[in-house]
């Protein structure tokens, strides 16, 4: 079970133009809310990846990572191998991704991911967690065009691992709930 608090500043943080990084490994940013807004200046050919170096600070776990695009013209999405080789069957992504695969990857690994239905949004589940202090990167792909003006915001929020007391909780109050309704059940048959 997994919740996601998010709560979005009004700081914002310039990306660097095509490759899109945000810090590095020797300078993480400190993520230390649930989440923030980070600018993308794209460029020419407006296709490309967003890459946060970034250091978990939340006091929490993660178990993965949300993603969301807005821009004057929402017309930048989130992309995965499959969502371009469909929409663009004769320019693969193989022609500017990493290895040729436009899904998103982690230090942390990727067991998964989904993206909405308008591409706006991208929640990605870490195939391992990220703990608190640890230092990695999450990188995810976009589809950019000029009628964007080159430049979007990528909001990103971590997804929390839930704390043991509130998973424990949540499973006594289902088995009580359960037995409940068993003995109810019993006694009316009886």
């Amino acid at each position: 079970m997994c919740f996601c608090i998010v709560f979005v500043l009004g700081v914002t943080v310039p990306a660097k133009a095509h490759d899109g990084t945000v810090q590095s490994e020797a300078d993480p940013f400190d993520f230390n809310v649930t989440s923030q807004d980070f600018i993308h200046t794209d460029a020419d050919p407006y296709k490309g990846f967003f890459m946060l170096w970034t250091q978990n600070n939340t006091g929490t776990a993660w178990s993965g990572v949300n993603f969301s695009i807005s821009s004057a013209t929402n017309d930048a999405v989130f992309i995965d191998t499959v969502t371009w080789d469909t929409a663009n069957p004769s320019d693969l992504c193989s022609g500017w991704a990493f290895d040729g695969d436009c899904d998103p990857s982690s230090s942390s690994g990727v067991s998964d991911w989904t993206i909405s239905t308008n591409g706006l949004s991208m929640s990605v589940t870490l195939e391992n967690t990220w703990d608190d202090g640890q230092i990695g990167w999450i990188r995810v792909y976009t589809d950019n065009s000029t009628s964007s003006n080159g430049s979007f915001t990528i909001s990103v929020s971590p997804t929390l691992v839930p704390e043991p007391i509130s998973s424990t909780l949540f499973i006594v109050g289902a088995a009580s709930l359960g037995a409940r309704r068993f003995w109810k059940t019993r006694n009316t048959a009886s």
